[in-house]
């Protein structure tokens, strides 16, 4: 009991410390799943990252272009592990659909073999309802 509560002192330590840090999506060395919304009459976009390890990043700005990322919160590793799992069980990192409207989401897959964006309109019904299902998970660890 002793050992859980140091570790998870010590990870509410590094997340204190470490929010608001900023990095480059350039310097991200492992695997990670972007994903985000945006369009629109003023073209804004909410873009985050989710790393394997389970750190969340998101974009300082919103404009489209921009490669400066802000820690935000360690997502619990279960949930991640959900989210991935999804992800490579279904084959979704492989789904092919770029259709995006005025507004869009989408999910881009930045595996070690493997990059694809999968991007459409909200409003549409032609996407993958596994496409839905992971990106209504990606926006859930947003809240939690």
């Amino acid at each position: 009991m002793i050992i859980k509560t140091l570790i998870a002192l010590f990870l509410l330590n590094i997340s204190i410390l470490s929010f608001g840090q900023t990095t480059t999506v350039s310097k991200i060395a492992e695997e990670y799943i972007e994903f985000g919304s945006g369009g629109g009459f003023a073209p804004l976009s909410k873009k985050y990252i989710v790393t394997k390890s389970g750190i969340l990043y998101a974009f300082q700005t919103t404009r489209l272009i921009s490669d400066s990322i802000t820690f935000q919160k360690q997502i619990c590793k279960k949930q991640v592990n959900k989210i991935y799992t999804l992800a490579l069980k279904k084959n979704i990192q492989e789904y092919s659909y770029d259709q995006p409207g005025n507004m869009y989401h989408y999910i881009q897959f930045n595996f070690k073999n493997n990059s694809n964006k999968i991007s459409w309109d909200p409003n549409s019904n032609m996407v993958h309802p596994d496409v839905i299902k992971l990106y209504n998970k990606l926006l859930k660890i947003l809240k939690i």
